[in-house]
């Protein structure tokens, strides 16, 4: 049986991840989302629940936060995508 869970939750995983993916690629170096997933995992097991579906189905919800938590920081311009790896900016 799936589990949704509400918008403070989703909240609380993007937050988290946007700091957790920033911590991941200054760590590791460009990474792909998969990969991504997997350091995630092993730092944050608590909140990451597959059985907790997202709303929209599909994926597990943690692993839909890390997307989003992507495109903020992406759109925030402190990260970014080449290759299909996600790296930390660097200044100019």
């Amino acid at each position: 049986m799936s589990v949704h869970k509400g918008a403070e939750y989703r909240s609380l995983l993007r937050e988290t991840f946007r700091e957790t993916v920033k911590r991941v690629l200054a760590k590791h170096g460009p990474l792909e989302t998969y990969q991504i997933y997997n350091r995630i995992r092993i730092l944050h097991p608590d909140l990451c629940d597959d059985d907790i579906e997202c709303t929209s189905g599909g994926d597990p919800e943690w692993k839909k936060q890390v997307r989003w938590a992507q495109r903020d920081l992406k759109h925030r311009r402190e990260i970014d995508l080449l290759d299909r790896k996600c790296s930390i900016r660097r200044p100019i």
